[in-house]
């Protein structure tokens, strides 16, 4: 189990929350777990539809980390636009899945994906 605490947490205050927007149970908490496990300083947020995701994303900042099926995007809009202005914001997204093309800086994760290889692309993208 690889446990992060380096720059997740500053005088009691998280700096860095992670959103999950999936709609199957089990790759969410698989993601809740990974991310609560390897960056305990930090908050995790998870959506399993698509206004409760948007909710959260328009929240996000400098500091979020964002992950979601790459295959939403393309069939959503609203959801991409939100994403772009995240991404403006300083929020990072990681798609799961299929490399798409995107109108916004994404990071692609493949499925299925292991918590070290999980982690260890954060780490590269967070530093």
């Amino acid at each position: 189990m690889l446990r992060v605490s380096r720059g997740v947490c500053e005088g009691g205050v998280v700096l860095r929350q992670f959103i999950i927007l999936e709609a199957e149970p089990v790759v969410r908490i698989d993601l809740d777990e990974m991310l609560t496990s390897a960056f305990p300083e930090s908050a995790v947020h998870a959506a399993d539809t698509i206004t409760a995701g948007l909710a959260l994303i328009a929240e996000t900042g400098s500091g979020s980390v964002i992950f979601l099926r790459s295959a939403l995007t393309q069939s959503i809009s609203e959801l991409s636009s939100g994403l772009a202005q995240a991404t403006e914001r300083g929020a990072l997204v990681y798609l799961l899945g299929d490399p798409i093309s995107v109108s916004f800086d994404g990071r692609f994760i493949d499925l299925p994906f292991s918590q070290e290889g999980l982690v260890s692309q954060l780490l590269a993208d967070l530093i």
